[in-house]
C-alpha cells in the first residue's frame, strides 16, 4: 500500500515530537544534580560567557552594583565584571542568547510565579529552562537537516542519517550535557540555512526562502561569525558547471537579493554592536583571542586521532562520515570535492591554532555545526551499502554504526567533562572508556602523561615555546617558578590493585653548565596534612646544556593509606635555575 505524502508527514511530525520528549527527558536526568554555580552547572565559564547579554540587560542594566556578588568568579569567569569602571563584558557574541531569550523570559515568569529567588539570573530555574532550550534547537536543526536531505536520499534513509548524527557526534554532547555551548545552536542555524538555500536555488521564484537563508545566514554570523563559512556552498553545492556559479554569484548581487541580505544581517548585527558600546566604549570589538601559531604546522593528525579532543577517538562514526567524502570522490558524486576541501579548510584552520584541541570538552567541537554537510558523504556511503546485495556487508555496516553510535552517547555521558591527557595519552583514553564497562581492566598499571600541550593540566606551571621536546610546549623553570610540573590523584582512583610505587620519567634540559640542584618530590596528604614526604635529587645530570636528558626516578607508596589520601608530585626549584621540563611520565605500578 502507498504512503500518501501527508501520512508521511504526520509520521515526521510524530517522530520529532518523541525525538524531543525522550531527549527532554534524558537531559533533565542527566543534568538533575548539577547544581548552579560550580564547574558541573550548565552555567559555567564559555556557557556563562555566552548568556550574561540576558541578565545583564534584563537585570542589571549594565550597571555592576546589581549583580550578585562574586557571580562572575561562581560562574567560572566565563565573562568579567569590573566594578572600578562600572563594565560587564564578556569575548562572546550574544547569538546564543539572542536563541535561548524565549526559555530565559519563560523561566523568569516561572520565579516570578512561584516567589523563589532569582539569583540574578543564575538560579536552578534557569539553568533547567537552557537544558530544553537546547534540546528543542536540537530537534528543531534536526528537522530541517531532515528536509535538506529529502533532496538526495529516500525517507528511511534521511531518518537512519539524523539518529546517527544526533547521537553518535559529539552534537550528542553539546545537546544534552553542555546545552549552552554555541554548537547545537550554530548547528541548528546551518540546517536551517541549507534548507532554505537548497529550496531556493531549486526554484528562485520562492523569494521567502531568500528571506529564510539570509535570516539563517544572519543568525549563524552572531552565534560564532566563522559560521559564515559555510556560504561557500551557495555557490558551489550541487552546481553543474563555472556558468551555473557565475550564475549564482550574479543573483545574489542583484539589489533585489544583496540589500534584503545585507539588511537582515544589520537588523541582527546591530544589538551586538550596541553591546559592544556599552561594555568596550565602540561599536566593533573583534579581540575573540584566535592565535595561529601552527600555521606552518598544522596539528592536523592530533586533530583528527589524538586522544586529546581528537575527531574520532571520542566519536567513531566520524570514520564513515569522512570515509562517505572518499566514496564520493572515487565514484565522481557531485559534490564530493567540495565538501571534502571544506572538511579540509575547516581541519586546517583549527589545527592551525595554538589552542588546536579547543580546551575544556569531549571530542572535537570545531566540526559538530558543520555536521548538516557532512552528512551527505555518510548517506551516499550508507546508500551505497544498503543497496548492496552482499547482506553481510549490510548487516556488519548496521552492527558497526550501532555500536558506534551507542559507544558516543554512552561515553558522552560518563566521561569527564573536561579532557585530562595529553595529546597521545591513551591511558587516559582507555580509563575513560572503561566507564562503559564494555572491556573491565584494572586500575594498574597506569601512567599519567603531560606533553604540556594540554592547558587542563598546567596546575600552574609556565610554560614556553621557545624549547621544546615534542609538541609545541614545554614547562619552564626560572626564579620566578619554584615549583613546577604538578600532578596529583587520589588513593580511590585505582579501582583494582592498590599502587606500590610510583615511577618518574621526565626530559630536563639546561640553560648553562654545572648543577641544577633540583629536587623530584612525591608527598601524600591526608585531610590536608602531610603524612609522608620524599625527595630525589634530579642530579646527577651531564654537564651538556644543548641536549633533552632524562631523569628516572622512583618513589614507594606508603602501606594502608586510606582511600581519600591524596599523592602528590611536583618538581622543585630549590635554587631558583632557570631549566626546561618535557614529557612528564608518572607511572603508578
Amino acid at each position: 500500500m502507498k504512503i500518501t505524502n501527508r501520512a508521511i508527514r504526520r509520521l515526521e511530525l510524530l517522530f520529532f515530537v518523541i525525538l524531543f520528549v525522550l531527549s527532554t527527558t534524558l537531559t533533565i536526568k542527566q543534568n538533575q544534580n548539577r547544581g548552579i554555580c560550580n564547574w558541573q552547572s550548565e552555567i559555567w565559564a564559555d556557557m556563562a560567557g555566552y548568556y550574561i547579554y540576558l541578565p545583564a540587560t534584563f537585570y542589571y542594566h549594565f550597571d555592576t552594583k546589581k549583580t550578585p556578588p562574586g557571580i562572575e568568579e561562581k560562574t567560572g569567569y566565563g565573562f568579567f565584571i569590573d566594578h572600578k569602571n562600572n563594565k560587564i563584558t564578556t569575548q562572546y557574541f550574544y547569538g546564543v542568547s539572542f536563541l535561548i531569550s524565549p526559555s530565559f523570559l519563560a523561566a523568569h515568569e516561572i520565579n516570578v510565579l512561584s516567589g523563589k529567588d532569582e539569583f540574578g539570573g543564575f538560579s536552578m530555574t534557569y539553568n533547567k529552562a537552557f537544558d530544553i532550550a537546547a534540546v528543542f534547537y536540537l530537534v528543531l536543526g534536526l528537522f530541517f537537516l531532515k528536509r535538506f536531505l529529502s533532496h538526495y536520499f529516500t525517507e528511511y534513509l534521511q531518518y537512519f542519517i539524523i539518529l546517527v548524527t544526533a547521537a553518535g557526534t559529539n552534537l550528542f554532547f553539546y545537546s544534552i550535557v553542555e546545552p549552552l555551548m554555541s554548537h547545537v545552536y550554530s548547528f541548528f542555524a546551518i540546517s536551517l540555512f541549507l534548507y532554505a538555500m537548497k529550496e531556493f536555488l531549486i526554484n528562485r521564484t520562492l523569494y521567502r526562502y531568500f528571506l529564510l537563508m539570509s535570516f539563517a545566514y544572519g543568525i549563524m554570523f552572531i552565534i560564532r561569525p566563522t559560521n559564515c563559512l559555510i556560504g561557500i556552498f551557495f555557490l558551489f553545492l550541487d552546481s553543474p558547471d563555472w556558468e551555473d556559479i557565475i550564475s549564482r554569484l550574479k543573483l545574489i548581487f542583484q539589489p533585489k537579493y544583496i540589500f534584503p541580505l545585507l539588511a537582515i544581517m544589520f537588523v541582527l548585527f546591530f544589538p551586538q554592536m550596541i553591546f559592544w558600546k556599552i561594555m568596550h566604549g565602540s561599536f566593533i570589538y573583534l579581540k575573540y583571542g584566535v592565535h595561529f601559531a601552527n600555521w606552518a604546522h598544522p596539528k592536523l593528525l592530533q586533530v583528527w586521532f589524538s586522544t586529546l579532543n581528537g575527531l574520532v577517538p571520542w566519536s567513531p562514526v566520524n570514520l564513515f562520515f569522512i570515509s562517505g567524502m572518499f566514496f564520493m570522490i572515487f565514484k565522481r558524486y557531485s559534490n564530493g570535492i567540495l565538501i571534502f576541501l571544506f572538511f579540509l579548510l575547516i581541519s586546517y584552520m583549527v589545527a592551525a591554532c595554538e589552542d588546536w584541541y579547543l580546551g575544556c570538552g569531549y571530542g572535537h567541537r570545531a566540526f559538530i555545526e558543520f555536521m548538516p554537510v557532512f552528512c551527505i558523504p555518510f548517506g551516499y556511503l550508507s546508500q551505497q551499502i544498503f543497496k548492496s546485495k552482499k547482506r553481510i556487508l549490510q548487516v556488519l555496516f548496521i552492527l558497526m554504526v550501532g555500536f558506534m553510535v551507542y559507544f558516543n552517547a554512552q561515553l558522552s555521558l560518563v566521561a569527564d567533562k573536561c579532557n585530562f591527557g595529553s595529546t597521545w595519552d591513551w591511558d587516559y583514553y582507555m580509563r575513560q572508556i572503561n566507564r562503559l564497562n564494555l572491556f573491565p581492566q584494572k586500575g594498574l598499571p597506569y601512567t599519567f602523561r603531560n606533553d604540556f600541550e594540554n592547558e587542563e593540566i598546567y596546575y600552574g606551571t609556565k610554560v614556553t615555546d621557545s624549547v621544546r621536546h615534542s609538541g609545541t610546549y614545554s614547562a619552564i623553570a626560572d626564579p620566578d617558578h619554584g615549583i613546577c610540573c604538578s600532578h596529583s590523584s587520589m588513593i580511590w582512583d585505582f579501582s583494582g590493585k592498590y599502587p606500590e610505587f610510583i615511577r618518574v620519567e621526565l626530559l630536563i634540559k639546561k640553560t648553562k653548565p654545572g648543577p641544577i640542584n633540583a629536587f623530584l618530590v612525591s608527598s601524600f596528604q591526608k585531610n590536608g596534612l602531610i603524612v609522608n614526604l620524599q625527595s630525589l635529587p634530579v642530579e646527577p645530570l651531564p654537564a651538556a646544556t644543548n641536549s633533552w636528558l632524562k631523569v628516572v626516578r622512583t618513589f614507594y607508596v606508603p602501606r594502608g593509606l586510606p582511600g581519600d589520601s591524596q599523592m602528590n608530585f611536583y618538581v622543585w626549584n630549590k635554587e631558583k635555575n632557570t631549566f626546561f621540563v618535557d614529557d612528564v611520565k608518572i607511572k603508578y605500578q
